[in-house]
């Protein structure tokens, strides 16, 4: 029913596929990739949200790879601090990321 009322929208769907990964439903969230991925090549879906999708799997480097896109788009999701993305913040990657856009610690 939550998915239905959604519309599914491309922020729902990025946090229900962290959330099936995050519960080992790996099928379902490389299903909502998939998606994502797909939608993003008809309408804009942030590159923050897909990179939530390849952390929950695992895949850091694809989350970082979104995660600059994000930057290089200037999507204003990349600059809150996401909790979702703390098994991130030890990446020499990330840690430039987060400089660049003014949220060095």
């Amino acid at each position: 029913l939550a998915v239905k009322l959604s519309r599914r929208t491309p922020t729902y769907l990025a946090r229900l596929g962290h959330a099936y990964a995050a519960a080992g439903k790996t099928r379902d969230a490389r299903r909502i990739l998939e998606e994502l991925l797909t939608r993003s090549r008809l309408q804009y879906v942030s590159p923050v949200g897909i990179a939530l999708v390849h952390l929950g799997l695992g895949d850091k480097e694809a989350a970082l790879t979104r995660l600059e896109e994000a930057y290089r788009v200037r999507d204003f999701d990349l600059v809150t601090r996401n909790p979702r993305l703390a098994p991130l913040r030890s990446n020499p990657r990330f840690q430039d990321l987060m400089r660049r856009v003014g949220l060095a610690r």
